[in-house]
């Protein structure tokens, strides 16, 4: 039976490199039912075919067809465009409040928060995002060339780290792994994000989520925090 939650606030998932929306939804699924009485998360697929990514092996690999996020020519770039707007753009209950992305998705997730703080029209506005096992750099896809951010690829030298006004002042929850193998690339990612708003956890494990209830606890009233404290200063402003 589908639950009837169709009144919560939507955080908007984005899977890794080389997996899908079906396999994030089960690698967050302690998270999600953490978050499950405050949030709907809705995961979404990446527009591009990809071979299976880490990790994927052996417990996913038969659980294709598997997506990525990072485009090669403009082409592709206008179709991760159109599908992060169109899902972001659906009229289904209560509005994206907030983005969260692992890995790639992370990368993609720093993009979206970027273009929106810097981009006064952009809608829905999105109060927070939660990054976990970022990478780096952020992949930005914007349409706009008089945007003061740069635009980046997988071979933009770095690092690049943003001057306070481009970096993205929106709260955050940054989830890194010590035993990770990318954590360095996650706390790139994590400095470009205003460290006044910036909340950075590490955890104990690997490239993915922690595991243990404790810590899956944790970070779910820390995004349940952020997103109060957003809304009440969103509701004072009259926004």
């Amino acid at each position: 039976m589908k639950p009837d939650n169709g009144h919560l606030p939507r955080i908007l998932c984005l899977h890794g490199g080389g997996t899908s929306a079906l396999i994030f939804s089960f690698q967050t699924r302690k998270l999600v039912n953490a978050l499950q009485s405050d949030f709907r998360l809705v995961f979404v697929d990446a527009p591009l075919d990809s071979g299976p990514g880490p990790g994927v092996a052996p417990i996913f690999e038969s659980a294709g067809p598997f997506h990525q996020w990072i485009a090669t020519n403009e082409e592709e770039e206008e179709r991760i465009r159109t599908t992060l707007q169109r899902e972001l753009q659906k009229e289904d209950g209560a509005p994206f409040v907030g983005v969260l992305g692992f890995s790639q998705g992370a990368r993609i997730a720093t993009g979206l928060l970027q273009e929106q703080e810097h981009t006064p029209a952009a809608a829905p506005h999105l109060y927070f995002g939660v990054l976990i096992n970022g990478s780096y750099p952020p992949l930005r896809q914007s349409s706009n060339p008089s945007t003061i951010l740069p635009r980046f690829t997988e071979s933009a030298p770095g690092p690049w780290i943003p001057e306070h006004e481009a970096c993205v002042h929106r709260p955050t929850v940054h989830v890194h792994g010590r035993s990770d193998s990318y954590i360095e690339r996650s706390r790139l990612l994590a400095r470009c994000y205003d460290p006044s708003t910036a909340t950075v956890m590490e955890f104990d494990n690997g490239h993915h989520l922690p595991t243990s209830d404790a810590d899956t606890q944790t970070i779910a009233a820390e995004v349940v925090r952020i997103y109060q404290q957003e809304s009440r200063k969103h509701d004072a402003s009259g926004e």
